[in-house]
Parts: structure tokens; sequence; C-alpha cells
């Protein structure tokens, strides 16, 4: 009797706090359900509000588990060490998980070997496992974390032998008395063996014996083994492969640290915050942090890593706390390094909009739980999904439909509106998706505000939590993304497209469905998003043709009129068939299709897909932008498709505007033999030299310029001044002029002769300044990319001192410098060419000149096998020719 009077919410109370608590683990709603005699559906209702309570507690797997309150302490007690690991619960939960798993072993644990490059944090997350393993009682709390650099000892497996395992007094040559190794002094705790990649494998194999018995004997003393109990941490920044096989067998847990650059943006925004609050600790301030330099350092991709962003963040608050007087130091852009900052053109996401400030006591805030539960409860999608088949089978009103959906997304978007939330990872979202819905306004005409940057920002940043969901929730956020899919297809287009730019930009990847489902039912609540229109299709040729006709249009009318397919030229025209067939099955085409095409020879596909429109299909060829707006004003207007079709091709007609070619500009060309590469790191240096005036510096192929200047771009663009060539070069009508003569008398003369009728002899002065200072040899040479100018130079030096005593000459100052710069761009071209063929047929020159072939290819043998390049005869015939100054034909 006295079990009736108990509530149903009661009586699943009991029954979860004694199952939880006696079997160790979560009870599904189907078993409490069944074993009460309710409906699980009841049952489920009943635990949620529990779960709300905080009388039990709800985990998201499947099925969903419910526990008992007193149990899952580690998920819940901020205590636990791995909870002050950024990362823990998102990017590196499965390796947090696997380091607990490895701690919790019985007796000795499992060795643990952490990779990933130097600086992402393996030092810090053994500290961890060792502080988890103190927290959980598997080590005493005094249990000692002893470290060894295997680096120090790489390369004398003796004094490692005797630094691991100590030694007994004798054993050798200045053991004065019997000595620990640090398996004693590790015993009961942890032993650290960083860099180990760098032990030799005699050095791995002296572990074999303790990872497989647990013992270990001190050298002078092998038959006095002795246990200890050592838990085991190797790190390196190498692949495993490198390490002996019998060694990587013994170690069962591998644990990869991905870089800074792969973290998402709200971990990378956690690091960055957390090392300012380690500097306000050490400095006894409070930062506030520009925004801008929050940006910077989020974008930074250093081969440091974390390690890197430090020593940029330290010196970063050094600046400014010295010039700063007060106990809030403001850090602005000025005080980070230029080694630090973005190179030159790199874009730059602002991600953070606003200052933040960061004291010692700095940590991310946290939404509560059962808020947020709460919020999440309230949307309702069984819901929405029979909603949503009433609206299909006729059984209610688009506006009665849009008022039940628009009710129910309010009180979500309520609850989204006052969640605290972490206001700094809002503002990361925030940046990003206002991005988002801006392309969405100049492709599709959605009309977008403050308020809805906030509710979606916010809404991720809800959705972002881990969310686990049964097979029935699943299976019933299927079914409703395929009636949004087919229903709102206008909404569902661009809230897949939402999705999927929030996941390219901002590592976004939590509920997919989920998130599709709420943008597409929030555009139709929100925006005056007509889905009775009759739909029209731009299908043209070309890499944006047909999207730039749209999203022009779309954006005129502010609605989301026109889909756009963007084809190949060379697209089989079944293959477009088939595209226009999948668009059509997700649509409602009671309404018609109106479909623009860029070709007339497409208007036969109207045969193909008519079986596929339920209303009436139109067809109209050669596609503008003017035809796409009328076409679209009277779409909006509903007149019928025969009715648009007739109008839009009775009213277009073709036009045309003439105008005469303007004044051509000046121009300086450069080209060299060598290939066009050198010939831009030329006109590079040469751009900045003349900044005083307007003329311009272009490249050009050498190729190009000696076969016709008639067939030469760069003579119909401009008004060629002169040609700088690296070798001699004779054009018709053009002076040419050497790059060695540039700063001699004669190429003075030629850029006062060019510049005088336009500029003064005080900008002429300063161009010919400009030019001296940038072009002497290191300059030039300096442009390498991969190279070190002041090695490769020497190298260089050397093989032309051989070439000059093979040939018995002293070669000019000048042919000497322009051989330094050849043969040091050479080299790098080649490295970054490796593996491919020269192109050219060399056979004549190799037929004609053997001998140069040979005593060249001597000389330069060292920076072959110094630079690991091979000298090809196409790379051969261009040094003969410029110390012949002829070509590499029979002479």
């Amino acid at each position: 009797m006295e079990r009736e009077k108990k509530t149903n919410k009661e009586r699943l109370f009991e029954q979860i706090e004694k199952k939880a608590r006696g079997e160790k683990q979560g009870v599904d709603a189907s078993r409490l359900a069944e074993y009460l005699g309710i409906p699980r559906n009841l049952a489920s209702s009943l635990l949620n509000e529990l779960a709300a309570e905080g009388r039990i507690r709800k985990i998201k797997t499947r099925p969903v588990l419910f526990y008992c309150d007193v149990l899952e302490k580690e998920e819940r007690d901020e205590e636990n060490p791995f909870h002050g690991f950024i990362g823990y619960d998102k990017s590196l939960k499965d390796q947090v998980d696997k380091c607990r798993l490895a701690a919790s072993y019985p007796n000795r644990g499992m060795p643990v070997m952490i990779l990933g490059p130097s600086g992402v944090g393996k030092s810090l997350l053994a500290e961890y496992i060792y502080r988890y393993a103190k927290y959980k009682n598997l080590i005493p709390e005094d249990a000692p974390f002893v470290v060894l650099n295997c680096a120090d000892y790489a390369n004398n497996k003796e004094l490692l032998s005797s630094i691991l395992f100590g030694y007994k007094k004798g054993a050798f040559t200045g053991a004065s008395e019997t000595t620990e190794g640090l398996f004693q002094k590790a015993d009961k705790g942890y032993l650290f063996l960083d860099e180990f990649h760098r032990l030799p494998p005699e050095g791995q194999e002296k572990l074999f014996r303790y990872i497989d018995k647990g013992v270990v004997a001190k050298i002078g003393d092998s038959s006095q083994e002795s246990k200890v109990d050592v838990r085991l941490i190797f790190a390196t920044t190498e692949d495993i492969s490198t390490m002996l096989d019998t060694f990587i067998r013994r170690v069962p847990v591998m644990i990869e640290i991905p870089p800074f650059s792969e973290r998402t943006i709200e971990e990378r925004f956690q690091i960055i915050c957390s090392l300012f609050s380690q500097e306000a600790e050490t400095m006894d301030c409070t930062f506030r942090v520009s925004s801008n330099v929050i940006n910077q350092l989020l974008m930074l991709d250093l081969k440091g890593n974390i390690g890197s962003l430090k020593n940029a963040v330290k010196l970063c608050c050094v600046g400014a706390f010295c010039r700063e007087d007060g106990d809030m130091v403001k850090v602005s852009v000025r005080d980070l390094s230029d080694h630090y900052r973005f190179e030159r053109g790199k874009s730059q996401i602002q991600y953070i909009t606003e200052a933040v400030v960061i004291d010692k006591d700095w940590k991310p805030k946290e939404t509560a739980r059962l808020k947020v539960e709460r919020v999440q409860n309230s949307l309702d999608f069984g819901e929405v999904w029979r909603l949503l088949g009433r609206f299909q089978n006729h059984g209610i009103s688009q506006e009665r439909f849009r008022s039940k959906v628009y009710k129910m997304l309010e009180g979500f978007t309520g609850g989204v509106m006052d969640l605290s939330g972490d206001e700094m990872t809002e503002g990361i979202y925030q940046g990003a998706i206002e991005k988002i819905l801006y392309y969405l306004q100049n492709n599709y005409g959605l009309q977008y505000n403050g308020t809805m940057v906030t509710v979606l920002s916010r809404t991720l940043l809800l959705f972002s939590r881990d969310l686990s969901y049964s097979e029935e929730e699943v299976e019933a956020l299927r079914k409703t993304e395929e009636l949004i899919r087919r229903q709102l297809y206008r909404c569902y287009k661009m809230s897949a497209i939402f999705y999927e730019m929030a996941r390219q930009t901002i590592d976004y990847e939590a509920c997919p469905q989920m998130i599709r489902i709420f943008v597409a039912l929030y555009f139709f609540c929100r925006m005056d998003i007509q889905n009775d229109l009759s739909n029209a299709v731009i299908a043209a040729h070309g890499h944006a043709t047909a999207s730039s006709i749209a999203s022009m249009a779309n954006r005129m009318f502010g609605q989301y009129i026109f889909e756009a397919f963007d084809m190949p030229f060379d697209i089989e025209k079944k293959e477009i068939v088939k595209k226009v067939k999948s668009y059509l099955k997700r649509v409602d085409t009671s309404k018609g299709l109106l479909l623009f095409v860029d070709t007339g020879s497409l208007l036969d596909i109207a045969k193909d897909i008519q079986n596929e429109v339920e209303g009436d299909l139109g067809i109209i060829n050669n596609i503008t932008t003017q035809m796409a707006m009328e076409a679209g004003e009277r779409i909006l207007r509903r007149e019928g498709i025969h009715f648009i079709v007739e109008q839009v091709v009775k009213n277009n007609v073709t036009n045309f505007t003439y105008i005469k070619q303007r004044k051509k500009a000046d121009a300086i060309v450069v080209c060299c033999i060598t290939g066009i590469g050198t010939a831009i790191k030329i006109r590079d240096m040469l751009r900045e030299s003349f900044r005083e005036t307007e003329v311009e510096v272009a490249a050009c192929e050498y190729q190009e310029l000696v076969s016709k200047k008639s067939q030469c771009g760069v003579f119909h663009k401009y008004n060629v001044l002169f040609v700088i060539s690296t070798i001699e070069l004779e054009i018709q009508d053009a002076h040419t002029l050497l790059l060695n003569d540039l700063v001699t008398e004669k190429g003075k003369h030629l850029i006062e002769e060019g510049l005088r009728e336009k500029y003064p002899e005080k900008v002429i002065r300063q161009v010919m300044t400009n030019i001296i200072k940038g072009f002497s040899m290191r300059n030039i040479i300096g442009q390498l990319t991969i190279l070190n100018p002041d090695k490769i130079i020497l190298d260089v030096e050397e093989a032309v001192e051989k070439i000059e005593a093979v040939r018995n000459t002293a070669f000019s100052v000048d042919l000497k410098k322009m051989l330094y710069i050849h043969i040091c761009i050479m080299v790098e071209r080649l490295i970054l060419e490796k593996g491919r063929l020269p192109q050219g047929d060399e056979s004549v020159f190799e037929k004609c000149h053997p001998d140069f072939i040979k005593s060249a290819k001597n000389s330069l043998s060292v920076i072959e096998s110094k630079y690991n390049v091979s000298v090809n005869l196409r790379e051969l015939k261009l040094i003969y020719e410029l110390i012949t100054g002829k070509s590499g034909g029979p002479a």
C-alpha cells in the first residue's frame, strides 16, 4: 500500500538510486519503465524532470543513461586535475580519456608515449597524468615525478645506464660510492623520459627488463635485481617508426597532441588567455589585452607552438608593463614583437571584437549546466515533425504553421538570450557568423540584424557541448530534416550553407542535423521567405557566371528567388540534366519552373526534365542580369510562367557600348634567360625603386620577347621605355639594357631619357639612388626564399673560381656578379623543382660542347653534393651562354 501512495516520479528516483548505486552504471528509461510497468515516454519525461532538478545525472549516450547523483564524481568534481587542461572535454577528449585509462591500470599503470611537435604541451600533459594518479589515490600523495631529457645522454649509453639504474661502488673508474638511479628515485611515482627519440637502440633495449618484469639492477651489480614501482611516460617529436619495433610493442598507449594551429579557435583563445593570466600573476597586475593582439596570436602558426606563443605573450606583457603605470596594464599591437606579426598582405579574421581583461585568477566562464539543459529541452523536434507532416498534407496553412513554429522558437531563443555564457568565446563565434550571414545576404537576399547574429552565435555555443542522442532521437531528427528539405527548401538550403561555412571557419562540428533544422526554421520564421513562388534556376557555363547573376538578383529583391548552377565549359549535356533533375526532386514544382540557360543548344533540355515538373516549364536562353531582374520581379508578382517567358523575351534586346582605348601607361619590361621566376624577383625590386613615379614594371618570358615583338602582350598594353635583360638582347624599335649596366652611365642615360618629360630632376635623382641601394648583388641574392645567402654565396664563389681555372681566364667583375646571381638562383630553383624533367632538347649543345659540359659539371660537383641537386644540360647551357655571350648551338 505504501508503494502505491508514491508518485511515479518518486518511484523512478528510488529505482535509479538503487540500480545505479548497485550496478555502478547508468540505467536507461526503457529498463526503468518496464520494471515499474509505466509507458516509456512517461518514464523519459519524468527522468528529464529529475535531471533538471539536479537529483540525478543525465548522460546523452546511446541510449541515454541516468545516474544517481552520488556517482560519477569524476565528471562533476572540479578538483579533477584534467579540468585545468584546456581541451580536456573538447578536441583533446580522446587523448585525456586514454591518459585516465593508462593511469588507472592496475599495478604500474600502462606506459604512455606522447607524440607531437615541439611546444604543444607534451610535458604539461605528462604532469597532468601524474596529478590525476595522485587525485585518484593510484599513487601516494608524496609520490615523486622525475624527469630525464634523453637528448643529454643520446650518445653515451653507459652514462645513460648509470643515470637510469644507478651504480655500485667500484663499478667503473670514478664510482667512489654506490649511487641510486632515477628508477629508484621515482619509486612509487612517475618517470618522464622526454625527447625519447634521441635514445639509440641500445638505450631503448635497457628499458625492456623493467617494462617486462618490473625489476632493475645497478651497474656493476647485475646479480642483485630490485623491484621498483615506477610508472613510465615517454615523449617524442619524431615518428615512432624511428624507434625499435620491440620497444613500441611494449608501449600500448599512444597519445598525439596536435599543433596549436590545429586546435579549435575556442581552445586557442583559452590558451592565449591562460598565458596572459600566468604573466598577470608574475607581474602582480591585470592586463587589458587589445582584440587586435588576441586575433593576431590566434592565427600564429609557429614551429614552437605554445612554447613560441608563450614567448610572444611574455614580450607583449613586458613591453606594456614597462610602459604603463598602474594596476590595469593595457596591451596593444605595438607591444607585439615584429617577429610574431602577420606577414604583409596575409588576411586576418577578426574573431575577437573587444579588448579582454585578464587577471591572475582568469578562468573560462561556464554556463550553469541545469539552465543549459532546460533551454536545450525547450526545443521539441518531435512537435516540429508533427507540424511539418500536417503542413505537407495541407492539414494546416502556411501562416498557421509559421505561427506555431515561431511560438516554439520564441521560447528557445528567449532562453538562449538569457544565458550569460562565455562572452569572449561568443565574440569569437559572432565575428565568423556575421560574415556568414553577410554572404547569405549577398547571394540569397537574406536580411539580417544584430539580434540574429547574437541568437545564432549563442545557439551554436549551446549545442557545441557534448551531446549524444538515442537511436530514436537520431531517427526523429533525420525525418524532420528530410521534411524541412522538401517543404522549406529555400530556408533549408541557406541553413545547410550556414552550417558548412561555420564548420570551415570556426571548426564547428557539433549537431549538424540539429543546427540545420533550427537555422532553417529560424530563417523561415524571421524572414519574409516566400515558399509558394515559382522555381527559378539559372544554369550557365563558367566558374561563377550563374552564381553572379543569381546573387545580384536575390540581393536586389531581398529574396531567395534564383537557384544557380555553375557548369564547366566541357560538361556534357547528360550531366546538366542529372544536376537539374536532382534539384527538382528536392523542391515543390507545382508552381512551375523557369529555367534560364546561356546557350541555345540547352533549349532542348525541356524534353529531358518535363516529367520532373508538376507545373508549367519555361526555358529561356542567352541569360543576362537584366533578364533575371525582370523575371524576378514578375515571379514575386506571381505571374504565370508562360506570361513571364513571353514578356522577358519581348522586352530584352542586345545593345553595345564602344570606348576608345586610353593612352598607354609607361613601363619598363624585365626578362631573364633563366626563367620568369628570376624576372619577377628583379621586377619586385625595381618597383620599389620607381615608387616616386607612375612607371609600371612588368616581367616577361625571355622567349616571348625574342620571338616577335608584335606578338608580345606587354608592347600592346604599355608604352615600353626600355627592356632590362640578364643577357644580350636585341629588339626592334626598343631600347635594351643589361642588368649589369643598370647602375652605369648607360643605365642612367636611359632612365633620364624616359622620365625627363614627365618628372622633375629631383625625382629622377631619387630613382637612381633607389636603384643603386636596391640592386647590390647581395640584395638580389637575398631574394632567395629557402637558402641562406651567406652560405650559398661562398659555395658559388668556389665553383666560379674552378670554372675560371679550367678555362684559364679571369672573368670580369660584371660577369662574376652575373654568374653569382644566376647560380645561386639556379640552385634554389633545382631544389624546388626536384624530380621535374627539364624542358627542351639540348642534344645539339651536348654534341657541340662536351668539354665545357664535363669541366663545368666537375666545377659544380661540390654544389651538387652539398645541396643534393643535379645540374642538368639546360642549366649548363645557360651558364655557357652567360660566359661566352653566345647561344649553345654550333660555334
